[in-house]
């Protein structure tokens, strides 16, 4: 005889079963520094300190009693599907996920509001909308659109100059003898020499208070806007993935950017120094792509690397780039132009995040843009990142070879 926790559990799997389903697209957003990644992480028993955007979107549907609690862990039996994932650290304003779920007698925003209330404040559903049946989240997604914000302390500063910086803050950090094993380590993690903890904030903290008064040259913004305008098109990016060993066919990493652009410089919450964002917009994106893409633009920038050293990453040779900081990647919006038609034409209404976009801005200002100046000015990540590219020989030699 099963216990009366099976049976609780029946009873309830058999009262959503009755319901009619109904295949919705959930829109949604998150801030993601709290998560391993959007991706449920099929481990989670085994690693329950690891929490997933999905995971705790399927625990909020389960306890909306939206899906059955006993399938809430088994997504083919959902019809679920996602229109892309992002990695840890990595923010959404725009992301979109299909799934079915038994809505009869609930509007959507009751039903908007009930998942909400099971949901963590740093993910919201900003909408849920009717699909039909063959709707496919991955393969409906004509492109995706990302922002990635940048400190503008970034790219004014030539090598040069960013050396005598750097190399004068840590001649005021460190002890002589110390000094060399901090320049064999560009990425400044000394697990052998804990002690030099507390002189490592000191170095990136009196490093990050000088340079954020810098401000970003009209002349040094056009530059950086000539370098990412080389990523247009499309093009092998077999060097901006750290998956192409294991895929490493031309075909896989043949990627098209539809759009890439630069704001002017702007301030965030009375955060002293200033930031631009990059906006790019392509089909789709391999792991890590973006992240190398504007570590190399940002190397073009501080050590002079030429305009074509972009084109030659595209080449057959295999190029080792540095990724930079993840905290400040959001994914703004996913979109289904062309699906939109076909959806409006069998009298769907078309996927779009216009409708809730005062939802979307209140909930970027609040979480975040926060959480992205909380993490620069406690972790100082890009002070760390400048300092790895002033110091490393990261893409100086290939084989003997020199990039430029």
């Amino acid at each position: 005889m099963p216990n009366n926790g099976t049976l609780v559990l029946s009873q309830l799997s058999r009262e959503v079963t009755k319901k009619s389903k109904h295949k919705v697209a959930l829109l949604l957003g998150y801030c993601g520094d709290n998560y391993y990644g959007s991706q449920y992480n099929e481990h989670h028993d085994t690693y329950p300190t690891r929490p997933t955007i999905e995971g705790e979107l399927f625990q909020a549907l389960g306890k909306s009693k939206l899906i059955s609690t006993l399938n809430a862990q088994e997504f083919k039996k959902n019809h679920f599907q996602r229109t892309t994932r992002t990695d840890k650290g990595v923010h959404a304003t725009g992301n979109l996920i299909s799934v079915k779920l038994s809505t009869s007698g609930h509007d959507e925003l009751s039903i908007r509001e009930t998942i909400n209330k099971h949901l963590p404040q740093d993910i919201r559903i900003w909408q849920i909308q009717r699909v039909n049946q063959n709707f496919n989240a991955r393969k409906a997604c004509g492109s995706r659109k990302y922002e990635y914000i940048i400190p503008t302390y970034n790219l004014e500063l030539g090598i040069d100059k960013l050396n005598i910086i750097l190399e004068a803050n840590m001649i005021k950090s460190f002890d002589k003898d110390d000094l060399d094993i901090v320049r064999k380590y560009p990425t400044l993690s000394i697990k052998e020499q804990p002690s030099l903890t507390v002189s490592i904030k000191d170095y990136l903290q009196t490093t990050h208070n000088q340079l954020v008064s810098y401000r970003l040259s009209e002349e040094r913004w056009n530059q950086f806007r000539t370098v990412l305008k080389m990523f247009m098109g499309t093009h092998n990016f077999h060097n901006y993935s750290s998956q192409n060993k294991l895929n490493s066919s031309k075909a896989y990493n043949q990627r098209h950017i539809v759009s890439i652009d630069i704001t002017k410089p702007y301030q965030i919450h009375g955060y002293p120094g200033e930031w631009i964002s990059i906006i790019l917009e392509g089909q789709s994106f391999l792991l890590h792509q973006i992240r190398k893409m504007v570590s190399i633009s940002i190397m073009c920038m501080v050590r002079g690397f030429p305009v074509s050293s972009i084109t030659k990453s595209f080449e057959p040779e295999s190029l080792s780039i540095p990724k930079s900081p993840s905290f400040s990647l959001i994914l703004q919006e996913t979109m289904f132009t062309s699906y939109n038609k076909k959806l409006q034409h069998i009298g769907y209404d078309p996927i779009s995040f216009d409708k809730c976009q005062n939802l979307v801005k209140t909930f970027k200002e609040n979480h975040i843009l926060n959480r992205i100046i909380q993490a620069e000015a406690k972790d100082m990540e890009f002070v760390k990142f400048l300092h790895y590219i002033c110091y490393s020989q990261c893409l100086n030699e290939n084989n003997g070879k020199q990039i430029s």
